[in-house]
């Protein structure tokens, strides 16, 4: 009976811990790409940070990862289209998010790829 008691709390602890395993083994990693929103000239975030460094991995943006959706980045967005055979208009929807983030699954977040800190500068930038 003892033996059985022991095996029985043996097989529910196991349980409980894979259980565990399975609802947080992603911790540390990023589980989600993106949000929903659809980027554009003008937006700015973490989005458009993410976007910029995934096309900088695959060499379609050469310039600063600020965060900032202006022109540079309109052009890498259209440049990646074009070359993926999609509608090439710089907008960045679902299924563009899709491609790029089928085109760089082994891309990961570096510092080079988080927006500096504002500055107060003219906030004009169109990188």
């Amino acid at each position: 009976m003892r033996n059985r008691l022991i095996m029985v709390t043996v097989v529910i602890v196991l349980l409980l811990f894979g259980a565990f395993t399975l609802k947080h083994g992603n911790s540390g990693k990023t589980a989600e790409t993106f949000s929903s929103a659809t980027l554009k000239p003008g937006s700015s975030g973490k989005d458009v940070s993410e976007l910029q460094g995934r096309l900088k991995y695959l060499g379609f943006f050469n310039g600063k990862v600020d965060g900032q959706f202006g022109s540079t980045t309109k052009n890498a967005v259209t440049w990646f289209q074009w070359k993926f055979g999609m509608k090439s208009d710089g907008v960045v929807g679902a299924k563009t998010k899709l491609k790029l983030w089928e085109a760089t699954k082994s891309w990961k977040p570096t510092a080079a790829d988080a927006p500096a800190p504002a500055s107060g500068g003219d906030g004009g930038n169109t990188g």
